[in-house]
C-alpha cells in the first residue's frame, strides 16, 4: 500500500488556492505552511521608468509574476511607456496582460531565465540593452549570459522576500513539501530540518530543484511545469512510487 503523506503547501494562500482546491477534490490531506511573503520595494533609484530612459531599451524583462504585481502595488503607471516585454513563462505573461495591459513579445518556454536569455540573444541586434525588473534575490544566470554575449543589462529591484517567522511543523507521519523558490526552501529547512528523512520535496522549477540538491536533499522531484495539473500529477506519482519507509534515493 502506498503511503498517504501530508501535502505541505509553502506559498502564500493566494498562490496555493487552486492547488489546495484540487487536493481537496482528490481527498488528499494537506496543510498550508507559507514560508515567505513578498514585500514591494519602493526605492527605484534613478527614475529609470521615465519615458526618456525607457526608450533606450530594446526590451523589458520580467522573470516572475511577482515583479509585475510589485509594480501594481507600487502604483507605477508604466504600461503604455514600456518597450517590448520579455517574460519567463505563461503565468508571468498573464500578469503582464492583467496589470500592464500588454501582450508579451517573448514568453520563454521552458520557463527559465536561461531560456529567456538565449531567446533574447537570438532575436536582438548586437549590443542591445535590456531592463530587468526583478526581486532582491537572483541566481545571476540571465545576467551572466547576457553579459557573456556583449549585451547590456540594467536591473531594478521592486520586491523582496521576507520570512513569515513560521514555527516547526508538527507532523507525525510522512510528507511531500511543494516549494516554488530557493527562498521558500531555505526558510522551510531552517525551521524543519529534523523532518528531512520523512519528507519528499517537489520543486516547481529547475532553479528550486537545483537548490534542494545543493542542500544535499536526496528525495527531490521536479514538476514538468508549474501548472496545477502538472503539480498534481507529480504529487500522485510521488505518493505511488516513493518509498517513505527507507532512506530516500536520488530522484530526478
Amino acid at each position: 500500500m502506498p503511503e498517504n503523506p501530508l501535502i505541505i503547501l509553502t506559498r502564500e494562500p493566494e498562490d496555493n488556492k487552486l492547488l489546495a482546491k484540487r487536493l481537496s477534490l482528490e481527498g488528499r490531506d494537506f496543510v498550508e505552511y507559507p514560508c515567505i511573503k513578498t514585500v514591494p520595494v519602493s526605492s527605484l533609484g534613478n527614475n529609470i521608468f521615465r519615458k526618456e530612459k525607457l526608450v533606450n531599451y530594446n526590451a523589458v524583462i520580467f522573470t516572475s509574476k511577482r515583479a509585475v504585481k510589485a509594480l501594481e502595488s507600487l502604483e507605477f503607471d508604466v504600461g503604455k511607456e514600456l518597450p517590448p516585454v520579455a517574460v519567463v513563462g505563461r503565468r508571468t505573461a498573464d500578469e503582464v496582460r492583467r496589470v500592464l495591459g500588454m501582450e508579451s513579445w517573448i514568453v520563454a518556454e521552458p520557463p527559465t531565465a536561461e531560456s529567456l536569455a538565449r531567446i533574447l540573444i537570438g532575436k536582438c541586434p548586437p549590443a542591445a540593452r535590456f531592463l530587468h525588473i526583478r526581486g532582491s534575490k537572483s541566481t545571476g544566470v540571465l545576467k551572466k549570459i547576457i553579459y557573456d554575449y556583449g549585451f547590456h543589462l540594467d536591473e531594478v529591484i521592486v520586491y523582496k522576500h521576507e520570512s513569515m517567522a513560521v514555527e516547526s511543523l508538527r507532523i507525525q507521519g510522512t510528507g511531500i513539501v511543494v516549494l516554488a523558490s530557493p527562498s521558500a526552501a531555505r526558510y522551510f529547512l531552517k525551521h524543519n530540518s529534523g523532518h528531512r528523512s520523512r519528507l519528499a520535496f517537489l520543486a516547481i522549477g529547475s532553479t528550486t530543484a537545483e537548490y534542494l540538491r545543493k542542500m544535499k536533499l536526496s528525495a527531490v522531484y521536479k514538476a514538468k511545469n508549474p501548472e496545477i495539473d502538472s503539480l498534481l500529477e507529480e504529487i500522485i506519482k510521488i505518493i505511488k512510487q516513493h518509498d517513505f519507509t527507507h532512506a530516500p534515493g536520488q530522484v530526478t
